[in-house]
């Protein structure tokens, strides 16, 4: 017999994947399609022809709790996706924190960084993401925050808004902090303002409210005075089903009222905890009680609500001693001790802005650097000065911002103007000499391009001369980074993990029903936030929740079709070990199921270099698992096309087609008690790997423990048996399932296990006896596949006593 060899080959037949912790089961979980071109209508997909159509199958009853920018999203994209929407919104008007923001909404491959000729990157912002998050982000989440941002920027400027303007903010390391320019009519332009206003025109505008609409029909209803007080669920040992919320509402009467709406989902856009230092039950004392005694440019409303509920029911949290302080809050010379703040931009420093101590006049910061390194150095150097410092703006600067709004600033006391560095240092009683040579210093060190403090990027230039507003700013609790853990698809996790005899102990499971995006969500941003993701965070994460929540009533929908090719989203891709990666690829609905059954594959297709590239993989999904499908593939330098392609995609991409299923084992029925099939053998070879897995997690699904289960599982080296640790776990919970394992090389000359390739002595040694009662199923290398199909008969097996994928 010749050697069998396990390497994977590109072009084999391989698994269709399974997610690191899949070998038992896994969650439901799925994102839609953010890339769907903006429209009024709702659109869904169809279970017969799998064609977008004028309603949804079964309108999906979804209650948005919080109306900033992120529950605006949610609302409007659950309403176009064909579902009855409820807003519920605790304040008397819309808008939030959101509506204050000021900086912009960051974004890459814009139209207009390419009209300035800014060669900026998905990398580098997400680079800058993780760096300012000083590592403590998920680099899932970042990853879908960068890869959407293009396509949320142009979801935005769908209604009407033109965010052309760019800025360099601090610890980005390009232009790309998006903003609307000086109006013509010399008004303000307030990005978040005129963001909230213009998705709340839209909603009263071009969105009936259910009154209007029909019980049955899409629609928003926005509910004013509302305020959260509990989720409406239903649980058991194994699960949690939000299916509504408890809120009050005060009468006419001015009595409180306490009512409930059932809803099929809920999404919590409840914002973060930056003003809840007061409180009984304040976060901000409990995780970061230091901060506590701090200024907040956060308006009343930031309690943390949707946080402390989401808690009680056992949500998952992460990272709620994350707070970031803004280093510049305006402080208001008519009310210097105001424990609010309103904000002085981060954009006023990206535009050309510096920092000055009060006393000396003197610079002390890169006032690009990340909000945590300028808040420092506010700190350290400015505490004899009660930590306020001057920011100070020439002509030049104000132009690049908006003069419109540096007069609202000026008008409301925030801003004085001087004419003259002399003027200014008399003023504020500090030596004329120091500030002119500060002046100088920054000119000089323009000129060089980079200054004591490591600055490199200089906005505009300052003279002596120049023409300067000045105001005083100090730093103000801002924004909280840690809230409640999601999962790239928006939804909630539950803080119990799945059971350890079902699932991999540290796997968190999702609270079905339940979804989040904004800031009562944690993750995205780690340590520190970079100005402009905010913005970002709610567009993406909003409307990723409102499309799930939308799509979670159909239940019987099957995601893929036999006879046509349908594009699937590309959620996220995930090195599992050597050169082995996991691509997850997400449903058209949060429910549907593949419609498969076990032992078929499906093919997919992807379009390179103008050409039609197709490809078969065996499903590892269980028939009865929904939302979405992975694939297990392996890329190396000498990969194939597909492989390599399918590597260079982000997030997002809607690039890859699939059709299915096809195929089958015959006399594979696992649910069949009466099958005559009691055992299963399984050889794999590399990603091979995957479809027994799914046969595996259905025996252990249907808690088949007659039918006995033998695997053979061989890879190129031992770091490419990516399941083992797993699988070693199963083998100890089932008594039914054994294990060998094989690998062709030790290079590392650690691997304490048998070398050498899948051949006959290794197959009588792994493998059931021939018999009637058995099947014997093959998949990997062509290679390996064709070796062991011409060996199996020497050994004494029959032809239908085995089935290769090969």
């Amino acid at each position: 017999m010749r050697p069998v060899h396990t390497y994977f080959v590109a072009t084999t037949v391989v698994g269709l994947a399974v997610l690191v912790y899949w070998l038992v089961q896994t969650n439901h979980s799925i994102r839609t399609d953010s890339m769907t071109p903006i429209t009024t209508q709702p659109h869904h997909y169809n279970a017969e022809s799998h064609h977008p159509t004028d309603g949804p199958l079964t309108p999906a009853t979804v209650v948005v709790v919080g109306a900033g920018l992120a529950g605006l999203v949610a609302s409007i994209e659950a309403y176009r996706a064909g579902a009855i929407v409820t807003l519920l919104e605790k304040e008397r008007n819309v808008g939030g924190n959101s509506a204050k923001a000021t900086s912009g909404m960051n974004s890459v491959h814009s139209e207009a960084q390419a009209a300035r000729g800014i060669l900026d990157s998905y990398d580098a912002f997400e680079h800058d993401t993780v760096r300012s998050g000083k590592g403590l982000s998920d680099p899932l989440l970042v990853k879908i925050l960068t890869s959407d941002a293009p396509d949320a920027l142009k979801f935005i400027e769908s209604f009407g808004l033109k965010l052309d303007s760019i800025s360099q903010c601090g610890g980005h390391s390009f232009p790309r902090t998006h903003r609307e320019g000086p109006r013509p009519d010399g008004k303000p332009a307030p990005v978040g303002w005129d963001i909230i206003k213009a998705l709340k025109d839209y909603i009263a505008n071009s969105v009936p409210s259910a009154s209007a609409a029909g019980a049955d029909k899409p629609s928003i209803t926005i509910v004013t005075n509302a305020k959260m007080l509990d989720l409406i669920v239903t649980s058991d040992t194994d699960s949690k089903e939000v299916q509504g919320v408890k809120y009050s509402q005060k009468t006419p009467e001015g009595a409180e009222e306490i009512l409930e709406i059932r809803s099929d989902a809920v999404v919590l856009a409840t914002g973060g905890f930056s003003a809840d230092a007061k409180n009984e039950d304040s976060l901000l004392r409990e995780f970061a009680g230091h901060l506590a005694h701090l200024p907040t440019t956060n308006g009343p409303w930031a309690t943390g609500d949707g946080v402390k509920i989401a808690r009680r029911l056992g949500a998952e949290l992460v990272g709620l001693d994350q707070v970031q302080i803004h280093p510049t809050g305006f402080v208001d010379p008519k009310d210097p001790e105001s424990a609010v703040k309103f904000l002085a931009p981060e954009a006023l420093r990206g535009h050309g802005g510096i920092l000055i101590h009060p006393l000396t006049g003197k610079r002390f910061v890169d006032e690009l650097s990340t909000r945590a390194v300028v808040t420092a150095a506010i700190f350290s150097n400015c505490a004899e000065a009660k930590n306020h410092s001057l920011l100070v703006l020439n002509q030049e600067a104000v132009d690049r911002f908006d003069p419109a709004t540096i007069g609202f600033y000026t008008a409301r006391g925030f801003f004085q103007k001087y004419q003259g560095a002399e003027a200014l240092a008399t003023s504020k009683g500090f030596d004329v000499r120091e500030f002119e040579n500060t002046l100088a210093s920054y000119e000089a060190a323009l000129t060089a391009g980079r200054d004591a403090f490591g600055k490199h990027v200089f906005p505009v230039k300052f003279s002596v001369d120049d023409t300067l507003y000045v105001c005083t700013v100090t730093p103000s609790i801002h924004y909280t980074m840690g809230g409640l853990k999601i999962n790239g698809a928006a939804e909630i996790l539950d803080a119990t993990p799945y059971s350890p005899s079902v699932y991999h102990p540290q796997q968190p499971r999702p609270i079905y029903g339940l979804f989040g995006a904004g800031e009562v969500t944690g993750g995205v941003h780690g340590g520190n936030r970079l100005a402009g993701n905010s913005l970002l965070e709610c567009v993406v994460f909003g409307r990723i929740a409102g499309q799930r929540a939308a799509s979670i009533k159909d239940r019987d929908v099957r995601g893929l079709n036999p006879n046509t090719y349908i594009p699937l989203r590309l959620r996220s891709s995930q090195q599992l070990g050597g050169h082995i990666r996991l691509f997850r690829f997400d449903l058209p609905s949060y429910n549907a199921t593949s419609g498969m059954d076990v032992g078929q594959y499906v093919s997919v297709r992807a379009h390179i270099n103008d050409q039609p590239v197709i490809r078969m993989y065996s499903p590892c999904n269980r028939p009865d698992e929904r939302g979405a499908l992975d694939l297990l593939i392996k890329v190396d330098p000498k990969g194939g096309v597909m492989s390599t392609f399918m590597n260079s995609l982000r997030p997002g991409s809607l690039e890859m087609e699939f059709q299915g299923p096809h195929g089958g084992i015959k006399g594979l029925d696992i649910e069949n008690r009466s099958s005559p099939i009691k055992k299963i053998g399984l050889i794999a070879g590399g990603t091979g790997i995957a479809p027994m897995l799914q046969i595996i997690r259905s025996i252990f699904h249907h808690q088949r423990d007659d039918i006995e289960i033998n695997l053979i599982y061989g890879a190129a080296t031992p770091e490419e048996l990516v399941f083992r640790e797993r699988l070693d776990a199963a083998a100890k919970k089932h008594p039914n399932f054994k294990i060998s394992y094989t690998v062709d090389s030790d290079p590392d000359a650690k691997w304490s296990g048998r070398v050498g390739f899948v051949d006959a002595a290794l197959i009588q040694q792994g493998m059931f006896a021939p018999s009637d009662d058995i099947k014997i199923i093959i998949c990997g290398p062509w290679n390996m596949c064709q070796a062991i199909k011409k060996t199996l008969p020497t050994l004494g097996y029959t032809n239908d006593m085995f089935y290769s994928f090969m």
